[in-house]
């Protein structure tokens, strides 16, 4: 879908003010979900998902992670309808590199 729609967005101007060539971005998973497609650019958003994988879905051992991904595997950026500041990306692109590492612990 993504292939054949190209970057999606719904706030062109704050893209453009990220430019960069990769996005430092965050997620809130348990381990064996830490290569999904749904990122954030806030920390603290990643914090609040990661809470909700412990609390919510029982996922003891949920986290944070980081990744850096360069800007072509960026499939999407959605910052106007849950400010989520959601960043989408090619969870095939996430290896190398750009290999999520946790950072914290759920707490």
């Amino acid at each position: 879908m993504f292939r054949d729609a190209g970057f999606v967005t719904d706030n062109a101007q704050r893209v453009i003010a990220a430019r960069r060539r990769s996005l430092t971005v965050w997620r809130g998973a348990a381990p064996r979900h830490s290569k999904g497609m749904s990122w954030t650019l806030d920390i603290d958003q990643a914090r609040w998902f990661a809470h909700r994988e412990l609390t919510v879905f029982g996922y003891d051992d949920a986290a944070v992670f980081k990744a850096k991904v360069p800007r072509p595997h960026v499939l999407a950026m959605f910052f106007e309808k849950r400010a989520e500041s959601e960043v989408v990306v090619n969870p095939r692109t996430l290896r190398g590199s750009a290999e999520p590492k946790m950072v914290e612990t759920a707490t």
